[in-house]
């Protein structure tokens, strides 16, 4: 088989499973070592028998709702690979924006942390974009905070993890807090895609009936932990800015910042003390 084939057989399969073609080649990227640019240019390359064993393996577990990250175990976010698992969300673009747009606001020296952190998206690109920041994360599963762990490790990011819900067991101050945290409403929910609602972790998704019960904890605790000047950064789903932004006025905070995504969505709030 060549490589041409197995793409055409990819094309195929996207159609007829009305799965996107780009998780195909995601994963034909994956297990190839080749970039998009390169599987173009080698399309009459010659496939070993074990290549086209592995690959039309993962495209049978693709075709039974597996997301391409967890079948490879990796996940591509702001320039890092991070392992990946279903204890975890899988990262996505929009929180890639979260981080640029934060350390659009950062000197470098802050002390920041991450609530709710999966894999360590967040945390670990942060520290390793800015090294001379102080990053603390939070997480409240066992499985996620090792799989951040592992991450941090790997990419010599020293970060203090703590197992919680939402805030350390110690109290201390940051610069900043800033979360991806799970927003997704009851109702919203039952209607998502098998591939996200069966397979990542629902703990990262559902935010209770109206997907704002984590705001409401942040909102209402968070002035606590935040110096002077500090500020909350926090992504939410593109129906929730006014929600979100009047129960930070019912709280009391004063200064609230609401941001676009690259697609021109509302996505992201920054609310300082």
């Amino acid at each position: 088989m060549i490589l041409q084939e197995l793409l055409e057989q990819a094309k195929s399969l996207a159609l007829a499973q009305n799965i996107p073609e780009t998780d195909f080649w995601f994963l034909i990227s994956y297990y190839l070592h080749l970039s998009r640019s390169e599987i173009i240019l080698s399309r009459q390359r010659i496939l070993t028998d074990r290549e086209r064993e592995i690959i039309e393996n993962a495209f049978s577990r693709l075709e039974k709702g597996e997301p391409p990250q967890y079948i490879t175990g990796t996940a591509y976010f702001y320039g890092l690979d991070l392992k990946v698992n279903p204890a975890v969300l899988i990262p996505r673009p929009e929180t890639e924006r979260l981080v640029e747009l934060t350390i659009e606001r950062l000197k470098g020296t802050e002390r920041i942390l991450d609530i709710g952190t999966g894999s360590g998206a967040i945390a670990i690109a942060l520290k390793h974009n800015l090294p001379s920041l102080n990053v603390s994360a939070t997480e409240i599963s066992f499985s996620a905070l090792e799989t951040a762990k592992k991450n941090a490790e790997i990419y010599g990011a020293d970060i203090h993890f703590y197992l919680s819900d939402c805030f350390p067991p110690v109290k201390q101050n940051y610069e900043v807090l800033i979360s991806n945290p799970p927003y997704i409403s009851k109702a919203e929910f039952a209607t998502l895609n098998s591939r996200i609602k069966d397979k990542e972790p629902v703990i990262a998704l559902q935010g209770g009936e109206d997907g704002l019960d984590f705001y409401r904890k942040l909102l209402s605790e968070s002035s606590e932990y935040l110096s002077e000047n500090g500020f909350l950064a926090l992504e939410h789903s593109d129906t929730q800015k006014e929600a979100i932004m009047n129960l930070a006025r019912k709280e009391g905070w004063t200064k609230i910042e609401p941001l676009k995504d690259l697609t021109d969505k509302d996505r992201y709030l920054f609310i300082y003390r």
